[in-house]
Protein backbone atom coordinates (compact mmCIF):
# COMPACT_ATOMS: atom_id res chain seq x y z
CA UNK A 1 0.00 0.00 0.00
CA UNK A 2 1.35 3.43 -0.87
CA UNK A 3 2.35 5.70 2.01
CA UNK A 4 1.81 8.92 0.02
CA UNK A 5 -1.58 10.31 -1.13
CA UNK A 6 -3.01 8.47 -4.13
CA UNK A 7 -6.18 7.83 -6.11
CA UNK A 8 -7.69 4.38 -5.70
CA UNK A 9 -10.22 3.36 -8.34
CA UNK A 10 -12.53 0.61 -7.08
CA UNK A 11 -14.68 -1.35 -9.51
CA UNK A 12 -17.64 -1.09 -7.11
CA UNK A 13 -18.42 -4.81 -7.08
CA UNK A 14 -20.07 -4.60 -3.67
CA UNK A 15 -20.69 -2.30 -0.74
CA UNK A 16 -17.48 -3.65 0.82
CA UNK A 17 -15.21 -1.00 -0.70
CA UNK A 18 -17.41 1.77 0.68
CA UNK A 19 -16.60 0.59 4.20
CA UNK A 20 -13.48 -1.55 3.82
CA UNK A 21 -11.25 0.79 1.85
CA UNK A 22 -11.59 3.46 4.53
CA UNK A 23 -9.56 1.22 6.81
CA UNK A 24 -6.73 0.80 4.29
CA UNK A 25 -6.57 4.34 2.90
CA UNK A 26 -7.44 6.93 5.55
CA UNK A 27 -8.43 9.72 5.04
CA UNK A 28 -10.82 8.90 2.19
CA UNK A 29 -12.79 11.20 -0.10
CA UNK A 30 -15.42 9.58 -2.30
CA UNK A 31 -16.29 10.49 -5.89
CA UNK A 32 -19.93 10.44 -6.95
CA UNK A 33 -21.98 11.08 -10.06
CA UNK A 34 -23.20 14.68 -10.06
CA UNK A 35 -26.63 13.44 -11.16
CA UNK A 36 -27.14 11.89 -7.71
CA UNK A 37 -27.22 15.35 -6.15
CA UNK A 38 -30.56 16.05 -7.83
CA UNK A 39 -32.34 13.10 -6.17
CA UNK A 40 -34.72 14.54 -3.55
CA UNK A 41 -33.59 14.08 0.06
CA UNK A 42 -30.86 11.55 -0.80
CA UNK A 43 -29.00 13.94 -3.08
CA UNK A 44 -29.47 16.84 -0.71
CA UNK A 45 -27.86 14.78 2.03
CA UNK A 46 -24.96 13.84 -0.26
CA UNK A 47 -24.43 17.52 -1.05
CA UNK A 48 -23.69 18.21 2.62
CA UNK A 49 -20.81 15.70 2.65
CA UNK A 50 -17.27 16.39 1.49
CA UNK A 51 -17.27 14.42 -1.76
CA UNK A 52 -16.10 15.11 -5.29
CA UNK A 53 -19.08 15.22 -7.64
CA UNK A 54 -18.24 14.69 -11.30
CA UNK A 55 -20.06 14.80 -14.61
CA UNK A 56 -19.32 11.34 -15.98
CA UNK A 57 -19.91 12.54 -19.53
CA UNK A 58 -16.98 14.96 -19.23
CA UNK A 59 -14.45 12.15 -19.76
CA UNK A 60 -10.87 13.26 -19.18
CA UNK A 61 -12.00 16.52 -17.59
CA UNK A 62 -13.70 14.47 -14.85
CA UNK A 63 -10.46 12.68 -14.11
CA UNK A 64 -8.59 15.98 -13.90
CA UNK A 65 -11.28 17.29 -11.54
CA UNK A 66 -10.72 14.27 -9.26
CA UNK A 67 -6.97 14.91 -9.24
CA UNK A 68 -7.31 18.65 -8.57
CA UNK A 69 -9.99 18.41 -5.89
CA UNK A 70 -8.32 15.35 -4.40
CA UNK A 71 -5.21 17.41 -3.72
CA UNK A 72 -7.30 19.84 -1.69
Amino acid sequence: MPKEPCIVLAKHQSAWETVGLQEYFPPVVFVLKRELLSVPFFGWGLATLKMISINRRAGRDSLMQVVEQGRE
